[in-house]
């Protein structure tokens, strides 16, 4: 039986780390079962971007065209899940600030934003702690932490 849209989004925060694709497979199955949209957010994180014009406008643009090419990676598998393209957000920024600015802009369209937590990789834990504590009382979004272990078939039958 078709589900009707909801106008909502599942917002997941897409990276080069193994354990998005499990983020996605999760967004994705929720999205099927609740009607909503998928939106992949990647953040490209100023990491002592050179501030000199022309080079900054290269580096900036290469950067770009990876989080482009990172997103083309995981959006066949999303489309294949829910039958539609992921929505693409592309920011610059800090990561905590720029995931936070994003959630606050759009928090009445979404349903909640899943993020991949592995042991194994550096970086979700400070902003899974972030999310969790000071911006977790401040946003009415559920916020869902999706083992980066977890195969397509233990979500499939978790959701």
């Amino acid at each position: 039986m078709p589900v009707e849209p909801s106008l909502k989004k599942v917002l997941v925060l897409v990276n080069n780390h193994f354990s998005t694709r499990a983020a996605v497979t999760w967004a994705a199955h929720w999205a099927t079962r609740t009607g909503d949209d998928v939106a992949f957010l990647h953040v490209i994180e100023p990491e002592g971007l050179l501030n000199i014009g022309m080079i900054q406008n290269v580096v900036q643009a290469e950067e770009r065209a990876q989080a482009e090419r990172l997103l083309d990676t995981f959006a066949p598998l999303c489309e294949k899940i829910t039958g539609q393209a992921p929505l693409r957000l592309i920011r610059e920024g800090p990561l905590k600030e720029t995931v936070r600015d994003v959630v606050k802009q759009e928090e009445a369209n979404l349903s909640m934003l899943v993020l991949a937590a592995s042991h194994r990789e550096k970086g979700p834990a400070p902003l899974i702690g972030y999310l969790s504590s000071r911006m977790g009382s401040r946003v009415q979004v559920p916020l869902v932490l999706v083992p980066g272990s977890l195969s397509a078939e233990q979500i499939d039958a978790i959701i």
